[in-house]
């Protein structure tokens, strides 16, 4: 069952992200986009990645899926959401995916404790297609915000996982 979703996990695994939104009030702004938006992409050496990507248009890192087939930006917003968006194999071309509640798997990088689980809703885009999204959003658990983590997000493209 799980072996059918280790591209994307695998490709989202390896790369440890930096959450840089300072969410809690006992520590201070960790930088940050001063006009409230994204926080901005932190680059992120993986072996996992065969190719560096520049960061995503929507401020997040660029991370590919299944062998560079497809890809997806994930972002990390002030407030501790968590966003998704579906891009093809061309990382600057916008996928619409079959719209779906996804279950991303969040922890503290370096940490053995247990997964949390954070769902993602489809948001679709305004130019989306009936039925289809091609972003996702969730919200972290406030003891996960401005920690660097690791995240697995098993997601159906094209009817494959």
């Amino acid at each position: 069952m799980y072996r059918k979703i280790i591209p994307l996990a695998f490709a989202l695994t390896a790369l440890g992200l930096y959450v840089g939104c300072g969410a809690n009030s006992s520590s201070p702004p960790q930088g940050g986009n001063p006009a409230g938006g994204p926080e901005p992409a932190k680059t992120v050496d993986t072996k996992a990645e065969e190719h560096a990507h520049k960061p995503g248009a929507h401020g997040g890192n660029i991370v590919e899926i299944g062998r560079d087939n497809y890809h997806a930006e994930v972002v990390f917003e002030k407030g501790g959401a968590l966003k998704l968006f579906t891009l093809g194999r061309d990382e600057a071309k916008v996928l619409e995916v079959e719209a779906q509640t996804l279950t991303a798997q969040v922890q503290i990088e370096g940490e053995e404790s247990e997964p949390n689980p954070v769902l993602l809703k489809p948001a679709p885009q305004d130019d989306d297609a009936e039925g289809k999204t091609s972003q996702f959003v969730g919200a972290l658990p406030k003891e996960l915000r401005g920690k660097t983590l690791m995240v697995t997000i098993p997601i159906k493209i094209a009817g494959e996982r």
